[in-house]
């Protein structure tokens, strides 16, 4: 049959369908009756009792017989359900015959729903709402724009059979045949939890249309990494090649743990598509019937995250009582009272393959296992099958599905047994070698049980961290481990650095301090860059003082001094400057140790630059150009391989330069920006493309706001964590603005508070008192509360200024180093208020001096700039002067 008499097919195999059991019922009769015709006698000696009546009787009364039979035989024949059933498996049979069988592509995925799926479970009033409601979505002209729906719920809470159902209505429905008749077939289904899904391939297949004017089914996005979801994904959601699109994903919250990512994926599933969230399946003695006891009973004995889906599962298999036999040994397995060796073998090797794909190649399996007993695998699968156990693939007949939860709740108890965890680390290291150049992820998991002590299990973590669902990969590595605790050492370092990439800052520095630190000196520093406080531990650490040919390790060293003197006040910006260049030039071997580190390190380094110069308060542009140009092949390097990058640089290079230089300069030392200094740095950024904008200092900060809000948007479209910090900039510039409202910069401060405490980074809680400080002086000295403001809300804001004046020195004295530049800021914040207070200019003279002195020994250039500008008015200043020294000298978060 040829795709355009698609049309023709459902009402003629429903013409055909409707009037079949009425010719069998016909058939049926006329068969019976020839019966009766050859064998009469014998018939009539059966029924003794008729067998002294008259011939016509004898006839009469076996006639009313048969039509009782038929009509028995049509009543069996046209209950509703049993039609429904046999007639849509009569059409997926049929059409896949027709219209699949010459499209599948053994080049790539066989992605074609070729079964419709069949059903094996229960099916619940919610799978058949999602199914009623993507089918009129789909088919209605009105909803063209996106035809994009996102089903999102928890593990077993029937995302995959929920839309296994469209196509099952799609096909059995007449009301859809014009649905059915556009679709013309295309119907493809993806994955990506499968063991040869590529995402490359398919977005290649993608963008060159191989799926125009399809459905396209994405199963299990919850495995893709964030990146890939947030670049891949928008791309396909923005080039519309689809007719439909379909997503199926755990809820943002059980897949990914830190909350920026978790409101971006929410911002882009609610933007995109329609959602439906599936709420979890829930037990219903109704539904399962007595059995329900028996599962709790069993279930109770074994502890499980995932109680409800376990309980659920057991539900569905008791539900089965003609495979009564097969699970009573399902429930011995999890006992390990399992007698026979088959089964045990058979149905380890089912978990071990499902483990963390939720599905199974049975080719593939009896592959790597040619000694076991293929007949017994493949009838047990088929009675798996049948009880709801295993599901059959939607579009291959060798792969079929089962529950990576329930997978892993019975491997646990597999494992117990002294035979089957053999089988398992041996199967284990067969997996780990089979996929080491096929799908590394699935090669690193199996070699944690398969080869442990491998350098290339390690090895392998380092290659796939680098783009992964960090929160996924850190779950299955702490299933596993929990089950064979002896390997947790041998982990240590890549469960410290999951946790970090996952934001648990907690959990990870007690991994890292379980390592041998000095031995292992990378891991020393990841510690490092997560609780700065170990720095005082640096000389107990003999590897950190000793010369390494590792270039990675050189520079790793050398930066975090450089690093570390930074967050004491010392700003060794040549020694930084110079390491950029060496970047510049030694990239390659940086990035040969380890990709994803080597450039973020390069991309600390080279923006840290530009921060030194704002710390340091070198205010000269020929020194910033002479920096940039310098340093352009590093960036060419950064911006070529990083793609937030340009975030990044918007941040550091135009906002903070605008917001923190030229505010400065125009403000405190009286210097406007000219055409050339412009030109070079922010002609391409701000709209006015007029260097006299930014003569005037509003025109700055707004410009500095502008960047600083695309920066900040940036970063929150990739979930980056230091848009915080990108937003603590931003608030700061923009307080210069503000004269009446704060509630905004108080709802920012007491977020920040949130995210230092949750951190628990002693400098982070410095920075939120610092702003608060800042906030609270700039009220105080602001005209409108100095004009309105009575005395007691004056002495009340006094004391407030005062008490966070006692705060920040009691938090500077729990550092575990000295921050002389902090120790500064806060002074010349301090002095400025005391003297408004007091009125005590020799005071203000004596302590400004003192800071003098120690400013120009560390370098500390926009300090001096500020005691000129209090120099120059004889140390005695206006109310005008103290609110223009608070406002434009800036907070540069160390």
């Amino acid at each position: 049959m040829k795709p355009n008499q698609i049309k023709y097919f459902n009402k003629i195999l429903d013409l055909l369908l409707n009037h079949i059991f009425i010719f069998i019922s016909i058939l049926i009769c006329i068969i019976i009756y020839i019966f009766y015709l050859f064998y009469k006698p014998n018939i009539i000696a059966y029924l003794g009792i008729i067998n002294n009546l008259k011939s016509v009787y004898q006839d009469i009364i076996v006639g009313i017989i048969l039509m009782l039979i038929s009509l028995l035989v049509d009543f069996m024949l046209s209950q509703p359900k049993r039609i429904k059933k046999i007639k849509t498996k009569l059409k997926v049979k049929v059409y896949n015959k027709l219209f699949y069988l010459s499209q599948k592509n053994t080049n790539f995925f066989n992605v074609f729903i070729t079964r419709f799926y069949t059903y094996n479970r229960k099916i619940f009033p919610e799978q058949n709402k999602v199914s009623s409601q993507v089918i009129k979505y789909l088919e209605s002209p009105k909803q063209r724009a996106d035809k994009c729906f996102w089903i999102e719920g928890c593990s077993y809470s029937g995302k995959t059979a929920s839309i296994m159902h469209v196509f099952r209505d799609l096909i059995s429905n007449n009301d859809y045949e014009s649905l059915f008749q556009k679709l013309d077939g295309k119907i493809y289904y993806f994955d990506i939890g499968r063991d040869d899904f590529e995402l490359k391939k398919f977005m290649d297949w993608y963008n060159v249309g191989k799926f125009n004017n399809g459905v396209i089914i994405i199963d299990n996005m919850h495995k893709l990494s964030f990146d890939n979801f947030n670049n891949e994904i928008l791309t396909m959601l923005n080039i519309k090649k689809y007719f439909g699109l379909v997503f199926l994903i755990r809820s943002p919250n059980d897949c990914i743990s830190e909350n920026i990512k978790i409101d971006r994926m929410n911002t882009i599933m609610d933007n995109y598509g329609r959602r439906i969230k599936l709420p979890p399946l829930r037990l219903d003695n109704n539904r399962f019937g007595n059995d329900l006891e028996t599962v709790f009973s069993l279930t109770s004995q074994y502890s499980s995250k995932n109680t409800n889906i376990i309980l659920l599962h057991f539900a569905s298999l008791y539900s089965y009582n003609t495979y009564y036999d097969l699970t009573k040994q399902i429930t011995r397995f999890l006992k390990n009272e399992v007698n026979s060796t088959d089964f045990k073998t058979c149905f380890m090797l089912i978990l071990i393959y499902s483990l963390f794909t939720g599905s199974f190649n049975y080719k593939f399996l009896i592959r790597l296992n040619s000694e076991i007993n293929k007949n017994y695998l493949c009838t047990l699968i088929s009675d798996l099958v049948n009880i709801g156990f295993l599901s059959t693939s939607p579009n291959e007949k060798e792969y079929y599905y089962l529950n990576e939860e329930v997978a892993k709740f019975y491997f646990k108890y597999g494992f117990k047994d002294k035979d089957l965890k053999r089988i398992t680390k041996n199967e284990f290291y067969k997996l780990y070698k089979y996929y080491y150049n096929k799908n590394r992820v699935l090669s690193f998991l199996y070699s944690i049980l398969g080869a442990p002590e491998s350098q290339n299990s390690h090895e392998l973590f380092n290659k796939i961290a680098i783009n992964i669902n960090f929160k996924n990969l850190y779950l299955q590595m702490d299933y596993l481990l929990n089950i064979e605790s002896n390997y947790f050492p041998q982990y240590y370092k890549e469960l410290g650095i999951l946790c970090d990439r996952i934001g648990n800052l907690k959990k990870a520095r007690t991994f890292f301090m379980k390592l041998n630190l000095k031995e292992d000196i990378e891991a020393y520093y990841r510690l490092l860059q997560i609780d700065h406080s170990f720095y005082k531990e640096k000389d107990n650490m003999y590897n950190t003082n000793k010369k390494h040919f590792d270039v990675y390790i050189n520079v790793l060293s050398k930066y975090w001094d450089i690093h570390m003197k930074m967050h004491m006040g010392i700003f060794d910006f040549e020694s930084l400057y110079d390491l950029s260049l060496f970047c510049s030039r030694y990239y390659e071997e940086i990035l040969d140790h380890n990709y994803y580190d080597g450039l973020h390190l390069m991309r600390r380094i080279y923006f840290d630059c530009f921060r030194f110069y704002y710390l340091r308060g070198i205010l000269n542009t020929n020194k910033l150009s002479y920096i940039c140009d310098n340093s352009f092949n590093l960036k060419s390097i950064l911006k070529t391989n990083l793609h937030e990058f340009e975030c990044y640089y918007k941040k550091f290079a135009i906002g903070l330069q605008l917001g923190y230089d030229v505010l400065f300069n125009c403000r405190i030392r009286g210097i406007l920006i000219n055409e050339d200094e412009y030109n070079l740095f922010y002609n391409q950024y701000i709209d006015e493309h007029n260097y006299k904008s930014l003569h005037s200092w509003e025109n700055i900060c707004i410009n500095a706001i502008n960047i600083l809000n695309q920066s900040l948007n940036e970063m929150e479209d990739i979930a980056d964590k230091t848009a915080i910090f990108v937003k603590y900039h931003l608030m700061l510039i923009k307080l210069c603005l503000e004269e009446k409202n704060y509630e905004e910069f108080n709802s920012f401060l007491l977020e920040y508070k949130n995210f230092a405490e949750t951190e628990n980074i002693i400098e982070y809680q410095i920075y939120a008192i610092l702003f608060k400080i800042k906030l609270n002086l700039i009220q105080f000295f602001s005209i409108q509360n100095i004009a309105s403001q009575n005395d007691y809300e004056r002495n009340y804001l006094k004391e407030v200024i005062e008490n966070n004046f006692v705060e920040m020195e009691n938090t500077l004295n729990t550092c575990t180093y000295l921050n002389s530049y902090e120790y500064i800021r806060v002074k010349i914040y301090k002095i400025l208020f005391t003297y408004f207070i007091k009125k005590d200019s020799k005071a203000m003279k004596k302590k400004l001096l003192e800071i003098k002195h120690e400013a120009k020994s560390k370098h500390y250039n926009r300090e001096l700039v500020i005691i000129k500008f209090i120099e120059k008015r004889n140390f005695s200043l206006s109310v005008d002067n103290i609110r223009t020294l608070i406002k434009f000298y800036p907070i540069v978060p160390q």
